[in-house]
């Protein structure tokens, strides 16, 4: 809890300086740390994380279908009727595993987490495709190791909707997507370019 607090006030009071370069901070460490609590935090516990089982969760992509069960049990178990505090706990941690997972699986783009205002300034198209808002507080920027083709992911959001409409915005879904289809619909639009 004191991690999640020291973050929201980190995030909400420190003006950050920018580079000539406008590199953006990474917030790849906090966002680990997160994933690794969604199970492993006695103090603050998730909401429903009886439910996991730690061997399950090793960052496959196949790992993500235990993530869906585990919303949608935690969706039947009431969790709209937590404290909001409750249901922030639950969409950080899961949000942050679903986007380690596409981190560590994702072998064509270098994924980081950076925050939303942050990650504005550099790409504004971003605010044309999500408004600011708890799901999109924190979000996955990915740049391909083959050019530099910038890629934008929401797992934080994702598990939001998940948890509202349930199997329909899977999870798993959404990382494979992330990983496997995004390359290749770089590589068509390359295709494309070299076509004119």
């Amino acid at each position: 809890m004191k991690k999640l607090i020291l973050l929201i006030l980190l995030v909400l009071f420190i003006n950050h300086s920018y580079a000539k370069e406008q590199v953006m901070e990474n917030q790849n460490d906090v966002f680990n740390d997160f994933a690794t609590q969604l199970i492993q935090d006695d103090k603050n516990p998730t909401f429903n994380r009886e439910f996991l089982k730690p061997k399950q969760l090793d960052y496959s992509l196949e790992s993500l279908n235990f993530i869906n069960e585990f919303l949608i049990d935690a969706d039947k178990k009431e969790l709209h009727l937590m404290p909001y505090e409750d249901v922030v706990r639950l969409a950080l941690r899961t949000g942050a595993y679903v986007g380690e997972t596409v981190r560590k699986n994702d072998k064509n783009i270098e994924w980081n987490w950076v925050e939303y205002d942050e990650a504005i300034k550099l790409h504004p198209e971003i605010g044309q495709y999500q408004e600011k808002s708890l799901g999109t507080r924190f979000l996955l920027i990915g740049t391909s190791k083959k050019d530099t083709f910038v890629h934008f992911s929401f797992p934080i959001n994702k598990v939001l909707k998940n948890l509202e409409n349930g199997d329909e915005d899977s999870v798993y879904a959404f990382a494979l997507t992330q990983v496997k289809l995004q390359d290749e619909m770089q590589n068509l639009e390359i295709d494309a370019n070299n076509l004119n």
